[in-house]
């Protein structure tokens, strides 16, 4: 199982590919609460199949490796196809920034209902891609 992200992507300080393949090593930890996930990235499935060592590369925006938490209760017991489906989310979430929001003179607002402050959520980094452009591939 792999994925594949169909969008033009410059890589090598500015070559341009239309899809990335990614494959992913895992291993769960003693505890059973969280999955380590080594992240690959190839140009092409064919990259990762003529020589999946020598062919991988880096790509901004992509971490080499995450950790996601895990429920076997809530989540299954599909490993694999549970970090799929949580790496495609990470990917296609932009990373987001609550700020408590300010008035042209740089006053904290509060709503005039509750007096709670109100936030604003800003995005610090877009989203890598559409959840569109991602797919489950090589199943």
């Amino acid at each position: 199982m792999a994925l594949l992200i169909k969008k033009p992507i410059q890589i090598l300080g500015g070559i341009t590919i239309n899809e990335l393949y990614l494959r992913f090593f895992y291993s769960l930890d003693f505890g059973g609460k969280s999955v380590h996930v080594a992240v690959q990235k190839y140009v092409s499935s064919d990259a990762y199949h003529s020589n999946n060592d020598a062919n991988s590369v880096k790509i901004s925006g992509i971490n080499d490796q995450y950790t996601i938490n895990y429920d076997r209760g809530t989540d299954g017991v599909d490993l694999l196809a549970i970090i799929h489906d949580k790496i495609s989310s990470i990917l296609s979430t932009p990373k987001t920034q609550k700020i408590q929001k300010k008035d042209d003179s740089g006053n904290p607002v509060f709503d005039s209902k509750t007096n709670k402050p109100v936030f604003t959520e800003n995005v610090i980094v877009p989203a890598f891609a559409d959840p569109d452009e991602i797919s489950i591939v090589d199943l």
